[in-house]
């Protein structure tokens, strides 16, 4: 796994920023269906690499959003910083440039 592995993660690093902005876009005008779209997707691509703990934002994420309930403001506020340590730590492991 070691070359896919890399590529892999690779990948995941270079589509995280948008991936990102796409759902904090979503969350500012409360767009439930989009969120769901984002936080499931994102909950996949995490959850698929080991980023455990923003795989189990975005689920929590997703969750509210599928109950048609906006997420709270408390779970909008710790996407962007758990994101960006997750792209670090990443970046760091698999000795990728930033």
């Amino acid at each position: 796994l070691g070359d896919d592995l890399q590529q892999v993660v690779d990948v995941f690093c270079r589509n995280l920023p948008e991936q990102i902005s796409h759902l904090q876009a979503a969350l500012e005008h409360a767009d439930l269906a989009e969120i769901h779209r984002c936080a499931h997707t994102l909950k996949g691509s995490a959850g698929n690499i080991g980023a455990l703990a923003l795989s189990r934002l975005a689920r929590d994420i997703e969750l509210q959003a599928r109950v048609e309930q906006k997420p709270d403001a408390e779970l909008h506020a710790r996407l962007a910083p758990l994101a960006a340590g997750t792209l670090q730590a990443l970046r760091e492991r698999f000795l990728l440039p930033a």
